[in-house]
């Protein structure tokens, strides 16, 4: 009697047979090295825990806030949050999510009217917060150095405890410009599309640092872009996307400086967003468009999770990995494609609003 000899094939596989092998192998051979990957992943969207309660911390002495100084009222002990960009889409889904959180808000955006509609709107939501606007212009230079210093002067004056920065600024000052040719721009709508992405949040983080890091701990959220990413580099926005790859490793450095200068105290964390339903996003929600709110929450999720940077949507995070499973090639056909498809689908929208 032969002896008994186990065999991963018969000693005539079917063609049916080594195909399925094949494929197996290759799925093996993809998913094996991935492992820690998808470790990873689960950790994050799944099981890691917030600790933003540490940058609710009360202040260091008796401090008042604007509000309550002018009536008399009782002592404020809540800390305060800066959200830039909070008068629409993720940064007031930030907004939103602070003041439910426990947080006072000082408000920025260009509009006086539109921001003290929305403190309005707040209040009554949130009562026992307190709200302030910071009406700046990112892309005027002429000005910046004036309203930064007039926006630490005020903290400073009411001792406020500022404790986060959210720099949430970003996209095209020029919406209906969005996906235009490079050589299309003029000099002043490029050099305005920089100010937006890259000048202002750097400029108003150096005016902040000093008193974040007096505050600690404190936290730093710096916005940043699928499209910044090597996986997702979309055609027509060139600009945008550099400023938002500067954005990625302007947050990292700065992690270590704070560090290497003796403040581990102020968190540093880079946010990789893709596509966000908001009033400049008009699109449907889905496993991988969340709302702007949802967004926030879920960025908030993931303070303290000890990574330098996040993608802290679940779906995006999954879309940028399979990205970057595919060939150079492929990928780059993929997104020549898509880009001119949210080129046409761009000017349509602006076609007829217009």
């Amino acid at each position: 009697m032969d002896s008994f000899r186990p065999s991963l094939f018969p000693n005539h596989p079917t063609q049916s047979t080594i195909y399925t092998a094949l494929a197996v192998g290759a799925t093996l051979g993809i998913l094996l090295p991935e492992s820690r990957t998808l470790l990873a992943y689960i950790r994050l969207h799944f099981l890691s825990r917030s600790n933003l309660h540490l940058y609710r911390h009360p202040p260091t002495q008796a401090r008042q806030s604007l509000d309550q100084q002018r009536s008399g009222g009782p002592q404020d002990s809540n800390p305060w949050a800066v959200i830039t960009g909070a008068s629409d889409g993720i940064g007031y889904g930030f907004v939103q999510e602070l003041a439910s959180q426990g947080f006072n808000i000082i408000l920025h955006g260009q509009n006086q009217a539109k921001i003290d509609g929305l403190i309005e709107g707040l209040r009554k939501q949130w009562p026992d917060r307190s709200y302030e606007s910071f009406i700046c212009d990112a892309t005027n230079r002429a000005s910046l150095a004036e309203r930064l210093d007039s926006l630490v002067k005020w903290l400073d004056d009411y001792s406020c405890n500022l404790t986060i920065l959210v720099n949430n600024i970003g996209g095209n000052p020029y919406k209906a410009r969005s996906f235009t040719p490079l050589a299309q721009y003029s000099v002043d709508e490029l050099t305005a599309l920089v100010d937006f992405n890259v000048t202002f949040p750097v400029q108003i983080t150096r005016a902040l640092l000093p008193t974040l890091q007096r505050n600690k701990p404190s936290l730093i959220i710096n916005m940043a872009s699928a499209t910044g990413t090597s996986n997702i580099t979309i055609p027509y926005l060139a600009t945008y996307s550099g400023g938002k790859a500067f954005n990625r490793q302007f947050s990292k450095s700065l992690r270590l400086e704070m560090i290497a200068t003796d403040h581990e105290g102020v968190e540093v964390m880079s946010v990789v967003a893709a596509k966000v339903q908001s009033g400049g996003m008009r699109t449907e929600t889905g496993w991988a468009v969340p709302s702007s709110r949802d967004f926030a929450r879920s960025t908030l999720h993931k303070v303290g999770c000890g990574r330098a940077e996040v993608t802290p949507w679940w779906g995006q995070s999954l879309q940028l990995w399979s990205m970057g499973l595919l060939p150079d090639w492929m990928r780059e056909k993929v997104l020549v494609d898509v880009g001119k498809q949210e080129k046409r689908e761009m000017e349509e929208v602006w076609k007829k609003e217009s």
